[in-house]
């Protein structure tokens, strides 16, 4: 019988950030080489505790505004998601983050891999959303909340430009209450429906463009103009991309949609309060 041919050598990164030939014992990771020394045939290879977990618990605390309960409850979703996600796509997230971040650019002294670290977190995520397509019951909301929210944790601390897909927390508008009890006494629209006006419109801040330098947004430089039909006018040039505002919203057409009509709300009460009453 033919001796069988083994490879014994494979691609890595040099010095350089450039793809070279390198013994397999050089290649493989430190963690494979720690499991393959010891003696428990049980050990689990794949991690399942999330890559830098006690980091990313603080950051749901101090970035994300939530309880401490809360973040522990994210690290359990998070947990039993990656589980059975590993066993679909057979990719050890924790590992291929670590070497990401930290083993190829502290080997290579190139930051390159760590823009692209979110990707490994991203094949983790199209996994979960084409579950939902199938309306596999193996998934909750919470499972692919948590896994969007470490998607984003991870394109945080790599400094990646990857969208993410939570969003970012809206604020409270300068005239809310006032808006508010506008739409109940003079619109006759019940509280609790004025209230989701007002949280659309809040939202439709985070999304329309401003047209102006940062920080002012959409609703800072549509307060800021001083006259009704120029307010009028700043809204059509903002809304004239339409399609170009929908690509970019991270919501359904339909919530765009009652969105630009909750503005419209928004433009009649600035238009009627006292300081907009001598309008040319």
């Amino acid at each position: 019988m033919a001796k069988e041919n083994y490879p014994t050598h494979g691609m890595d990164l040099n010095e350089n950030g450039e793809w070279v030939e390198a013994p397999l014992e050089d290649i493989i990771p430190a963690w494979l080489h720690e499991s393959l020394d010891n003696d428990d045939k049980d050990i689990e290879l794949a991690m399942v505790e999330p890559y830098l977990q006690n980091e990313f618990k603080d950051w749901l605390i101090n970035k994300r505004g939530i309880s401490e309960k809360s973040a522990d409850e994210y690290l359990r979703a998070y947990r039993s998601a990656y589980e059975a996600l590993h066993k679909k796509i057979d990719i050890d997230l924790y590992s291929l983050l670590h070497s990401f971040l930290v083993e190829i650019p502290e080997k290579t002294k190139c930051d390159l891999t760590k823009a692209e670290a979110p990707g490994l977190v991203l094949i983790y995520v199209d996994e979960m959303l084409k579950a939902f397509e199938r309306k596999e019951k193996a998934f909750e909301n919470i499972d692919l909340r948590v896994l969007t929210t470490y998607h984003a944790f991870i394109t945080e601390i790599s400094e990646s430009s990857d969208k993410t897909f939570i969003k970012k927390k809206s604020v409270a508008l300068p005239d809310e209450g006032e808006f508010l009890e506008w739409l109940e006494n003079e619109c006759r629209i019940k509280f609790e429906n004025a209230k989701k006006i007002v949280s659309s419109v809040k939202r439709m801040d985070l999304i329309m463009p401003s047209l102006v330098s940062d920080p002012m947004t959409f609703l800072d430089v549509l307060r800021a103009i001083p006259n009704k039909e120029k307010r009028e006018k700043y809204i059509k040039l903002v809304c004239k991309d339409k399609e170009a505002i929908y690509r970019n919203a991270g919501c359904s057409y339909k919530t765009l949609k009652n969105g630009f009509t909750n503005i419209d709300y928004y433009l009649k009460f600035i238009n009627s309060k006292p300081i907009f009453k001598h309008d040319n």
